[in-house]
């Protein structure tokens, strides 16, 4: 082989890929939950906030979708997504502990 190749391949075993990507996702689950959910939870609120105002000026089914249908599916579909991401975030976290 040539010096090109071996010294290639000691880089590629010597940065350990694994633990390159796990790292990379830890710190993704990590930053969506610390920084992206207070603003996604905050564009929500002023969403339904907005919706359940025209809710008054609506009458009938629109009136139902627009102050109790749409805030219950964004509430809920927020409550799952953070619930998946603190469950990943301890997931991850455990196996690191073990090693």
């Amino acid at each position: 082989m040539s010096k090109w190749t071996d010294f290639r391949d000691s880089m590629v075993d010597a940065m350990n890929l694994d633990s390159v990507v796990n790292d990379l996702k830890d710190q993704l689950v990590s930053s969506l939950t610390s920084d992206g959910f207070p603003v996604i939870e905050e564009l929500a609120s002023t969403f339904i906030s907005k919706i359940q105002e025209q809710a008054a000026a609506e009458s009938g089914w629109n009136k139902i979708r627009d102050s109790v249908v749409l805030p219950l599916v964004i509430r809920l579909g927020l409550y799952m997504m953070k619930a998946v991401l603190a469950g990943s975030a301890k997931e991850t976290a455990e196996p690191t502990k073990a090693e």
